[in-house]
């Protein structure tokens, strides 16, 4: 229905729909990720600095750890992406997104300098697996299983969840009490995760049909060009 109309962003919408499993994970997890932003400027510097406004220690470990992670990034993604493309896309994804845990349980656990100190320790490991490489492979994802024709929209609406993700993610952190944020955010998690394992992979296969039967039409495609090439 969405894909005969004459409206373009409907049918884009229209092309999302063998995603929709992917989709919604990823946009709880961005939601998750920016519930914590605005949150943990304070919970550091109450942390590292307490009884002052400013804490010149959260500028430091915060420069330091955006410099670190700035830097990983260009080689770990061009290797999680190959990755993807030997050991599938979903296998990934859930490795990435995994790993977002860890830090906000210790925060959940104690918000101590010493707890804080850790969390960013397993917050710099894990912005390098997981920053950036989630996009690139969910857009390679659905590279793998919408046509050619569609995939810009495809893409543009994915980029476009992304921005809305974020929107809400500091809508929600204003609405919730401060001391609860990251023990929702964990939640949140641990749910993709769970919804990962029991329906993605389930729904997924619907998606790894789609692909195999697009990849082997454009095979098939290929090989009819070459032998009216040859006949020629």
């Amino acid at each position: 229905m969405l894909q005969g109309t004459d409206i373009p962003w409907l049918r884009g919408l229209g092309e999302m729909r063998p995603m929709l499993h992917l989709l919604l994970p990823l946009t709880i997890h961005w939601i998750a990720e920016e519930m914590t932003v605005s949150v943990l400027v304070d919970v550091t510097t109450s942390a590292l600095c307490p009884g002052d406004s400013t804490c010149s220690k959260a500028i430091y470990i915060n420069g330091l750890q955006q410099t670190i992670v700035g830097v990983f990034k260009m080689l770990v993604i061009p290797l999680l992406g190959q990755l993807s493309d030997e050991h599938g896309r979903k296998p990934l994804l859930l490795f990435t997104i995994s790993t977002s845990i860890f830090p906000f349980v210790l925060l959940v656990w104690r918000q101590s300098e010493g707890f804080v100190y850790a969390y960013y320790a397993l917050r710099t490991i894990s912005n390098i697996i997981s920053q950036g490489s989630i996009f690139c492979i969910a857009v390679a994802y659905a590279a793998d299983v919408v046509s050619e024709s569609r995939r810009a929209a495809v893409f543009s609406w994915i980029s476009g969840l992304l921005s809305a993700s974020h929107v809400l993610g500091d809508l929600l952190a204003r609405f919730l009490p401060e001391k609860y944020i990251f023990a929702v955010c964990l939640c949140y998690q641990c749910y993709i995760i769970l919804f990962i394992n029991v329906l993605y992979l389930s729904f997924g296969n619907e998606s790894d049909l789609l692909f195999n039967g697009f990849r082997f039409q454009k095979k098939k495609d290929m090989q009819m060009g070459d032998i009216q090439f040859c006949q020629r």
